[in-house]
């Protein structure tokens, strides 16, 4: 028996794209922020995503760029060159008033997505019922059709077609995932790192003093500090001496945020 018939063969599915088209718009908007309508080196756009050159996921991603119609290259090997289309255009050019029509274009670009809006036209059913289809007629294997419902589902939701009423959102450009949904940092070490200024602020309250027997409530107190400016602190008091204790810890745990050197 020969070699070949030992070696299995590897399942490979129909084309679909690697990203969703709310990353594959970021891409498109870092092309545009770093090189305008112009046509530039696939290495240099490469970077421009944070990649120090051509990889699998660096191909992936913009293939799945491609695929959603935002970009068109020319060119081979070192020669090849990517610029943005009339499409990409549309969609990532400041107060463009045509971006949601682009972004349920780019939505439909890819055949894959053309024939799974055909297919169910009134709507998806269940992931277990696309899956089916996709693993069953088309030939997906049970991985890749569950990365393409991921993927569709996140388009649709981004180009407003799965019945919101909101499109368009952003994506971080360097977010080089090739999946959907990124875990999220934890608002509070975030506000407690950044600047003052961009701390949040509570709903301010008309001023009000605080007895020992008052009942709680939201109010401000002012806080005057010797030499430097006076102090507003808004909240419920009288509160818990836990809660207290618990407010204590988290403005410790901000004071690198707040903070800066005694003249």
């Amino acid at each position: 028996m020969s070699e070949e018939a030992h070696t299995p063969k590897r399942h490979r599915s129909p084309s679909y794209p690697a990203i969703d088209l709310g990353k594959a718009v970021s891409r498109a908007e870092a092309l545009y922020q770093h090189e305008g309508k112009y046509p530039a080196p696939v290495d240099a756009i490469l970077a421009h995503w944070g990649y120090s050159g051509m990889n699998g996921r660096a191909s992936r991603q913009l293939a799945a760029v491609k695929k959603f119609g935002l970009i068109d290259d020319e060119g081979s090997k070192t020669s090849r060159q990517v610029r943005l289309t009339d499409l990409g255009l549309r969609i990532v050019m400041p107060d463009s008033p045509e971006r949601s029509e682009g972004l349920r274009a780019a939505a439909m670009k890819p055949a894959i997505h053309q024939e799974l809006r055909e297919k169910f036209s009134d709507g998806l059913p269940s992931d277990r019922n696309v899956r089916w289809y996709l693993v069953s007629e088309r030939g997906f294997s049970e991985i890749a059709a569950k990365e393409l419902i991921t993927e569709y589902r996140a388009t649709l939701r981004f180009a407003g077609l799965d019945g919101t009423t909101e499109n368009g959102g952003t994506v971080e450009a360097n977010d080089d995932s090739d999946g959907v949904g990124d875990p999220s940092q934890d608002e509070a070490v975030a506000q407690a790192t950044a600047p003052p200024e961009e701390v949040q602020q509570p709903p301010q309250q008309p001023p009000t003093s605080v007895g020992a027997s008052s009942p709680s409530a939201l109010r401000d107190l002012t806080i005057p500090l010797a030499g430097t400016a006076w102090v507003k602190i808004a909240g419920e008091f009288p509160m818990a001496e836990e809660s207290w204790d618990q407010m204590m810890n988290m403005l410790a745990a901000m004071k690198p945020g707040l903070t800066r050197a005694d003249d």
